[in-house]
């Protein structure tokens, strides 16, 4: 499994690879982010805010 956080400028600014299903967004800035999280058969892309 292959996480990635995008933000609005389509820039990744986090990429974790693995099983990890927690992600430490901590260090990111107040915002809107987009999360894809791609699998070997699939891949899923959504919005979140982190405030």
């Amino acid at each position: 499994m292959v996480i990635e956080i995008f933000n609005n400028l389509g820039q990744i600014v986090l990429k974790e690879n693995g099983d990890n299903r927690n992600i430490d967004v901590s260090k990111l800035s107040i915002g809107s982010y987009f999360i894809k999280i791609e699998t070997k058969e699939s891949f899923s892309i959504k919005r979140f805010l982190k405030q």
